[in-house]
C-alpha cells in the first residue's frame, strides 16, 4: 500500500492525494485519487462505500425505481420504504441461499470473470418457481 500526496493527475493544475494497493479480497489493485489526504484506511472506506452505493442503485434503478413513484405524502412514502425494506431482505436471503447452494453460476453466468452480483441482485435475478 502506498500513499502519495501532492501528485498531479494528467493535465491537473491542483495537487491531489493518491493511495494505491490491494484491498483484501479484491482481484485487482485499487487506486483512489482525491482532493483530501489519503491514508491506508482510505481503501477500506471506499470498499464500504461501494457496497452502500450498490444498495442505492438497487433502490433507484436496478429494481424498485422509488423515485418514479412520485409519492409526496410522508405516510405513503413510509409504507413504500417499509415494503422496499421487506422485499430487499427477502431478495438478499434468496441471493445468499443461491450462492450457498452453489447455484450462483446459473443466475450470474458472468460472475466467474470477477465482478459478481451482490446478494440482492442475485436474489432479484433468480427465476421464481
Amino acid at each position: 500500500m502506498a500513499c502519495h500526496h501532492g501528485v498531479y493527475a494528467t493535465g491537473g493544475r491542483e495537487a491531489a492525494h493518491l493511495v494505491a494497493g490491494w484491498q483484501r479480497g479484491a482481484k485487482e489493485p485499487w487506486a483512489v485519487l482525491g482532493d483530501e489526504p489519503t491514508c491506508p484506511e482510505t481503501l477500506h472506506a471506499y470498499g464500504l462505500r461501494f457496497h452502500i452505493e450498490e444498495g442505492f442503485l438497487d433502490q433507484k434503478s436496478n429494481g424498485f425505481q422509488r423515485a418514479s413513484s412520485k409519492l409526496r405524502d410522508r405516510r405513503a412514502l413510509q409504507r413504500l420504504c417499509f415494503a422496499m425494506a421487506a422485499a430487499t431482505l427477502a431478495r438478499v436471503c434468496q441471493g445468499t441461499a443461491v450462492a450457498a447452494e452453489g447455484r450462483r453460476r446459473a443466475v450470474d453466468p458472468h460472475g466467474f470473470r470477477g465482478a459478481q452480483l451482490c446478494p440482492h441482485r442475485l436474489g432479484l435475478d433468480t427465476p421464481q418457481s
